[in-house]
């Protein structure tokens, strides 16, 4: 009786359990598996390790609970317009498979100028955002 009394005491104050891994795809690929955490009927993820693999940088939301020194944000906040525009992604969660899916926005890099000597030509990219810089060289 005592035993199963500590083993009950003991389950109601470990706080929640991580049932299951969740994938994180960015761009159709798996880039990592992590914690996931149901409370009260409602999804959690680690904020630091989505935000990582996402390549966002945002504070933490309102509702995060922290459990054995991490941050947890709910799903909710990873699905909304905050966090979706600092990732530059449209982001999904499929709770039947546990799939928090992200996919790059298309954007329009800046323009390639290639000149040739009786032509110039200017060249516009599909992808994602990158950081541009340009050096001139040659005669003024």
């Amino acid at each position: 009786m005592t035993a199963a009394l500590a083993a009950l005491l003991f389950f109601f104050s470990a706080g929640p359990l991580i049932a299951a891994k969740a994938s994180l795809v960015y761009d159709g690929t798996v880039v990592q598996k992590t914690d996931h955490v149901n409370l009260k009927d409602t999804d959690y993820l680690p904020l630091k390790t989505v935000s990582l693999a996402f390549k966002a940088q945002v504070p933490a939301p309102a509702g995060t609970k922290t459990i054995n020194g991490t941050s947890y944000a709910p799903i909710s906040f990873f699905t909304g317009n905050k966090f979706s525009d600092a990732a530059g992604c449209d982001i999904d969660w499929d709770a039947d498979t546990l799939t928090l899916t992200a996919r790059p926005r298309t954007t329009l890099s800046p323009p390639r100028i290639l000149s040739l000597t009786s032509e110039a030509r200017i060249a516009f990219e599909f992808g994602e955002p990158f950081e541009y810089s340009a050096k001139l060289s040659g005669r003024a």
